[in-house]
Formats: structure tokens, C-alpha cells, sequence
């Protein structure tokens, strides 16, 4: 008979562990963009960030009121276009689409613990078990990367809503 026992659940994402990973997906995204490196500056900036969320059900009982956004489910505010426009000005917008089907994995990627428990049963006296919580933090190049986001250019949808006129740019 075992002495202890240890489980490693793969729990479902807390609302706090979930902004650690939207914004793992969103820093990455605008690293790897060439229009936000150091050696770039701009004098005047307006942006717009549209997150859409499909949650499953809550687990437990949550009531959660969330106000400002209008029937579509996006923030009723969004940034306006530059006034007046610059000369040199660009629209960059994209979406992405990410699906969650290994949360450990998401935390292992986002530098988040891994919550292990350990239940030993009682000692000889003891009426309750002893059981212990352990945070555990993996490397994560010993893991494979959650599966990546899902990206589409909506750079002209975004210039044409905010009536800007896109500059079309030659990639050489």
C-alpha cells in the first residue's frame, strides 16, 4: 500500500491565469512585428484592442457583471483615428484566434506554477490525512508550445472603418 499519493491535476484556467496568457499571446505578437523595435518611434500613436472571449461554462458559482460593451460584445470605445493624420501614417491591425485545450501546457508557457497535491495517509493517532500543495514551476524548452494563435490582417477593414486612407507599402 502506497504511503502518499500525488496528483498533477490539468485544472481548468482561473481568470487571473487567463490574463497571464492573453498577454504572453499579445506580447508575443507585437515583438514579432517590425513596426515596434527600439529603433522606432512615433510622435503620435491610436490603437484599438478587440478581445473577443467564447468562455466554457465557469466552474463553481461565479456571477460576473461586465459592463461597457455594446451588442457585437466589443468595448463600446475604441481609439480614434489621428487628427490630423500624418503623412507617413500606417494601419496595422490583426486578429487572433487562440484555443485552450491543455491548460498546464498554458502555464508551463506563461512561467505560471503547476499545483501539485499529496495526501499521505493518517499516522497512527491522526484522524485526518496530511495533504500538501506544491507549486511547481517547468522549463518550458522541455515542453511542446500550445497550439499558436490563429492570426488575420485586418489592417485595411480597420483603415477603412476609421477612414483612414492605407498606404499600400512595396516589400523589398
Amino acid at each position: 500500500m502506497p504511503l502518499s499519493t500525488e496528483a498533477v491535476p490539468n485544472r481548468p484556467l482561473s481568470g487571473a491565469e487567463l490574463i497571464e496568457y492573453v498577454l504572453s499571446v499579445m506580447r508575443k505578437r507585437l515583438e514579432s512585428d517590425c513596426h515596434f523595435t527600439r529603433t522606432i518611434a512615433y510622435r503620435q500613436i491610436a490603437f484599438d484592442v478587440t478581445v473577443h472571449f467564447h468562455l466554457g461554462t465557469p466552474v463553481g458559482e461565479h456571477v460576473v457583471a461586465v459592463s461597457g460593451l455594446n451588442e457585437e460584445g466589443t468595448w463600446k470605445a475604441g481609439a480614434p483615428p489621428l487628427s490630423p493624420e500624418p503623412e507617413e501614417a500606417e494601419v496595422v491591425a490583426s486578429e487572433q484566434h487562440a484555443e485552450v485545450n491543455d491548460p498546464n501546457l498554458v502555464r508551463v508557457h506563461t512561467g505560471q506554477p503547476i499545483v501539485t497535491v499529496t495526501k499521505t495517509p493518517p499516522k497512527p493517532g491522526d484522524i485526518l490525512p496530511k495533504i500538501e500543495r506544491h507549486e511547481t514551476r517547468y522549463d518550458p524548452t522541455n515542453y511542446p508550445e500550445p497550439q499558436a494563435p490563429v492570426e488575420t490582417d485586418t489592417s485595411d477593414k480597420t483603415a477603412e472603418n476609421w477612414r483612414v486612407a492605407r498606404k499600400k507599402r512595396s516589400r523589398e
